[in-house]
C-alpha cells in the first residue's frame, strides 16, 4: 500500500480497500471492463464521464431490499450506487472531477495482497491480454457488513465460492511484456509532477525502474528494445525480481 519508492501511504489505494466489502475482480473481469470502457471512449482520450461510468455495470451486483410501500419507512440504502459514486470521486482527475481515467482506476482494482499476483494482474491491463499466474486465487473478503442483509451477505459469499471455481480456468502458459507496459505498471500510483505539499520533491535521478534501467535489462537479454519479452524470462531476471518483490 506504500507508494513506489516512498514511505508514504498511497491514499487512493487505502481508501479503495477501506470501501470493502466488495469482491475482488478476476483478471478477465478487469480486462472486460477495460474493453467496455474503451468502446465507450469514442475520442480515445482515456477518460469517461460519470454518466458513462454509472451506465456500465461493475463485475458484481448488490441487490437491495425492495422499497417499502409505507412511505413513512426509510428507503433502503443503495450501497452499489453510492460505492460507484465514491469510486468515481476517488479516481477522477484532480483538475477535472467530471472525468475518470478508467485505466488508472483498473490498475488500482488489480491490487491484491500478493505482490507478484497483483503485478501480473496489472500487466494484463497494460498489455491488454491475460497473463499467467500459478492460480488466480483471490483473497477471501468477509462480505458481512451492517448495510447488507443476511440474504445479500449469503449471496455474495456464494459468488466468492463460484469465483474460486472459475479461477480454475486455464490461463496462458506465458505472457509477452513490452518496456512501455512494464514501465507503466512499475510507476503506477506515483506522485505526479506539480505537487506542492511539503513532502514533494523533484524526480529521483536514480529511479529504480527508469526506462533506461529497463532498456538495460532488454539489452542484457539481447532483445530488441521494441520487442516484447516472455514474462517468465523477465521474472527470472534478478533486477526485475527485485523490483517486483
Amino acid at each position: 500500500m506504500l507508494s513506489n519508492g516512498s514511505e508514504f501511504i498511497n491514499w487512493r489505494l487505502w481508501l479503495l480497500f477501506s470501501s470493502q466489502p466488495w469482491p475482488h475482480p478476476t483478471q478477465q473481469e478487469l480486462l472486460n471492463l477495460l474493453f467496455i470502457y474503451a468502446e465507450n471512449d469514442s475520442d480515445h482520450s482515456g477518460f469517461i464521464s460519470r454518466t458513462t461510468f454509472n451506465e456500465i455495470p461493475l463485475w458484481f451486483i448488490m441487490e437491495r431490499p425492495a422499497t417499502p410501500d409505507d412511505q413513512s419507512l426509510p428507503r433502503p440504502y443503495n450501497r452499489e450506487y453510492h460505492l460507484k459514486q465514491f469510486w468515481f470521486d476517488l479516481f477522477a482527475l484532480d483538475d477535472n472531477s467530471s472525468l475518470l481515467p478508467y485505466e488508472d482506476m483498473l490498475y488500482y482494482m488489480a491490487a491484491v495482497p500478493s505482490p507478484l499476483h497483483g503485478f501480473c494482474r496489472a500487466l494484463a491491463i497494460a498489455e491488454r491480454t491475460a497473463m499467467p499466474t500459478l492460480k488466480e486465487q483471490l483473497p477471501q473478503i468477509d462480505m458481512q457488513c451492517a448495510t447488507l442483509s443476511t440474504q445479500e451477505y449469503e449471496r455474495l459469499l456464494e459468488r466468492e465460492r463460484e469465483q474460486l471455481q472459475d479461477n480454475e480456468t486455464e490461463l496462458p502458459n506465458d505472457g509477452f511484456i513490452s518496456v512501455d507496459g512494464l514501465h507503466q505498471v512499475l510507476h503506477h500510483g506515483e506522485r505526479k509532477f506539480g505537487d506542492t505539499h511539503r513532502f514533494a520533491t523533484t524526480e529521483d535521478p536514480e529511479d529504480f525502474a527508469s526506462k533506461e534501467r529497463l532498456y538495460a535489462v532488454w539489452d542484457e537479454m539481447q532483445i530488441d528494445r521494441s520487442s516484447k519479452i516472455h514474462l517468465s524470462a523477465l521474472l527470472n531476471h534478478p533486477v526485475i525480481a527485485d523490483m517486483v518483490a
